[in-house]
């Protein structure tokens, strides 16, 4: 079996820290992603979640390291979701799963999403989207909402 090269040490350290959230509406797609995580950083925490109500009042109890969301749900979409935890956690890492390229999101902020995973890619580049956030800048603890 080949050899995983070991990460950074600043990953290494934050790796056994990071609480992740993950919503989204199919929960086929929230056990995989989770289950497939979980074997691949197993010292993550990782949360799923099926709706916006259901992730923010988990927020309010208390932030994560990195947010991230469907595209495209009911009721609130991923970025309407994203715009309101940068307001209120801007120290939040955010994430966009979607089953579609980027190109095809219109009027995409940018300043609210910094990282778009098409779900087709799988999980091995939510890990190395996720990572290359934290390398871009590591987490600052505790956490503290703008209010």
């Amino acid at each position: 079996m080949p050899r995983r090269p070991t990460p950074p040490s600043h990953l290494r350290v934050v790796a056994a820290l990071l609480r992740v959230i993950i919503v989204d509406d199919d929960a086929a797609v929230l056990r995989s992603f989770k289950r497939a995580l979980k074997l691949r950083r197993p010292t993550w925490e990782v949360t799923t979640l099926s709706s916006s109500a259901e992730a923010f009042e988990h927020l309010e109890r208390g932030p994560c390291d990195v947010f991230v969301t469907d595209y495209e749900m009911p009721n609130v979409d991923g970025v309407q979701l994203l715009t309101k935890v940068r307001a209120q956690f801007p120290k939040v890492r955010r994430v966009v799963l979607s089953g579609r390229p980027m190109e095809t999101a219109e009027g995409l902020p940018r300043d609210v999403v910094q990282a778009w995973v098409q779900k087709t890619l799988g999980v091995d580049e939510l890990v190395e989207s996720v990572e290359a956030l934290i390398a871009k800048a590591p987490l600052a603890r505790p956490h503290q909402g703008t209010g």
